[in-house]
């Protein structure tokens, strides 16, 4: 699709998780998906102007020039997450709900405020203090290759850098998106320095996201971050479910799980019996500020998930 001139309309898709449960737990997670979508996206040939991945759902902005029907695109991507997670945390069943909100936003004021009101998902959930702050709504690589990261240094790699920039490479080339084993492989070895160099080239590699044409309806990228630092958008065509203000409360959950729980990973405490995650929710809500809504949808009990 020629993309040189702005779009007169933006479809705005909405998706929650069934039952609301959580579904990004780690960096691992966000790469696999943002992978796959990047990889459909391309093959289907979507225009992506914008995309944000919260801990339990997503906002994608995708140009439009011409009506069409979304739903394939959706499935594509929901359907090949799905398969990949639930094999990583030994999990069935459906991941996301089947139907999806979507709303046509057009004009330039109503694109505009879905863009704001997009990108501004993990400042309103107090997950960052600057719109191009928190990370997985890809804004600040409109700027930078490595926005989290120093910049990496090709010719001073070390050999497992080497092996994993040889690998994202080939895989990306082959139009494959990355696996959970194999973003294991490489990041088996590197220092947590080196793992956010790595986390900023794969986003940089498979990023789909038409940035040209998204600054194009604020004339530059300042003016962008100050339209969405000023107004954080809105959206009355979509019914999405809120749940208090502040998504910091699953970060505290991640901590306890590891430092006070020892999990290696604490993702694996969804495969756990549901009458040991019911005993680890009373611990939970001692040990953090979380709300028991909050533990349950972390942990996907039965009783949040048979709501989808």
């Amino acid at each position: 699709m020629e993309k040189s001139i702005k779009p007169s309309a933006v479809l705005h898709v909405y998706q929650r998780t069934y039952g609301g449960a959580l579904v990004f737990y780690s960096v691992e997670d966000f790469l696999v998906f943002f992978t796959i979508f990047s990889v459909v996206a391309r093959k289907l040939d979507v225009w992506i102007l914008g995309i944000c991945i919260m801990p339990d759902h997503i906002h994608v902005s995708i140009g439009c020039r011409y009506r069409w029907d979304v739903s394939d695109f959706v499935q594509e991507y929901t359907s090949r997450f799905s398969k990949e997670f639930n094999k990583d945390s030994e999990r069935k069943g459906p991941l996301f709900k089947k139907a999806f909100g979507s709303a046509t936003k057009q004009g330039d004021k109503s694109i505009r405020t879905n863009f704001s009101y997009v990108y501004n998902n993990g400042r309103e959930k107090k997950l960052c203090d600057r719109t191009d702050r928190y990370q997985w709504n890809f804004m600040a690589y409109a700027q930078s290759d490595h926005p989290f990261s120093e910049k990496l240094q090709m010719n001073r790699l070390s050999r497992r850098m080497k092996y994993a920039i040889k690998t994202i490479d080939a895989l990306y080339e082959d139009d494959q998106p990355l696996k959970y084993d194999t973003l294991r492989k490489i990041f088996r070895g590197v220092s947590p320095r080196e793992k956010k160099q790595i986390t900023d080239y794969i986003i940089t590699k498979y990023n789909c996201i038409d940035y040209d044409t998204l600054i194009s309806f604020y004339g530059t990228y300042d003016n962008m971050l100050l339209a969405f630092e000023s107004n954080q958008g809105s959206e009355y065509d979509i019914k999405e479910i809120y749940e208090g203000k502040s998504d910091v409360a699953y970060r505290d959950i991640t901590l306890a799980l590891l430092n006070i729980h020892k999990f290696k990973r604490a993702k694996d405490a969804i495969a756990l019996p549901t009458d040991v995650k019911v005993n680890l929710k009373q611990d939970l809500l001692y040990e953090t500020p979380a709300t028991p809504r909050q533990i349950e949808k972390y942990l996907h009990l039965q009783r949040i998930t048979n709501d989808g």
